[in-house]
């Protein structure tokens, strides 16, 4: 996500790396076929594209 963020802004983010912290997890996964199924939500936004969005809207405030 940093990664993404930095090409948006065309910036280097000033990294400090820490080890895990408790209650960190590595992976998560989502499953949206029950959102799906009930509302039809169908996402249409890539992640980069979603992030690039955000940062305008945010850069705008």
């Amino acid at each position: 996500m940093l990664s993404t963020i930095e090409n948006v802004l065309g910036k280097s983010a000033i990294r400090k790396n820490l080890p895990m912290q408790p209650g960190d997890v590595e992976k998560t996964c989502a499953d949206i076929t029950k959102a799906k199924t009930l509302i039809g939500y169908k996402p249409d936004t890539n992640f980069q594209n979603g992030i690039k969005k955000f940062m305008e809207w945010f850069l705008r405030k």
